[in-house]
């Protein structure tokens, strides 16, 4: 039976916080740039003898659609920014195990959504470069046990190479 997987928005509050906030500032920005133009042309049109009834509705109209495309851009930037910050986050985690010798035993997979998803080709490849020379270094290093074991069974023209060995081994071990 496969998990229920829950989907989560907030990957990385700081960064998708902060994304967030720059629209909502861009936002405020452009509408209170549109409500000073709107009041300017009413300003413009307006004479002590008539009086538009309608004026009193404008501001009502200004905040609720100042409100409305807040709102929106706001989730908008959240589930933009989670593609983002969710690849970014995924990515932290497998170079920090890789770090610490610890290598996924799958390929790396992105979402489909991710915007730079390309990344996990060129990590796979140097990811699979990692084992390999792992592997390597494991057949070395048994190699070098093997020839030391050697060494002590048959007794050696010169002590010093039975040393020098010993001290590669000690040095990668």
């Amino acid at each position: 039976m496969k998990k229920a997987y829950r989907r989560k928005y907030l990957v990385d509050s700081s960064y998708q916080f902060s994304q967030a906030g720059a629209v909502i500032a861009a936002n405020v920005l452009v509408a209170l740039l549109m409500a000073g133009l709107l009041s300017w042309f009413y300003l413009l049109e307006w004479n002590g003898n008539l009086v538009y009834d309608h004026n009193r509705r404008i501001p009502i109209y200004i905040l609720t659609l100042i409100l409305i495309v807040t709102l929106g851009t706001t989730l908008l930037s959240l589930r933009r920014s989670r593609i983002i910050a969710g690849m970014i986050k995924k990515l932290h985690s497998v170079l920090s195990d890789a770090g610490q010798g610890i290598l996924p035993e799958r390929a790396i997979r992105f979402r489909r959504s991710d915007y730079f998803g390309q990344l996990a080709v060129p990590l796979n490849r140097c990811l699979e470069r990692l084992r390999h020379r792992e592997a390597r270094e494991d057949a070395l290093l048994t190699a070098l046990h093997e020839i030391a074991a050697r060494a002590e069974r048959q007794p050696a023209d010169n002590p010093e190479l039975l040393r020098d060995l010993q001290a590669v081994i000690a040095r990668f071990a």
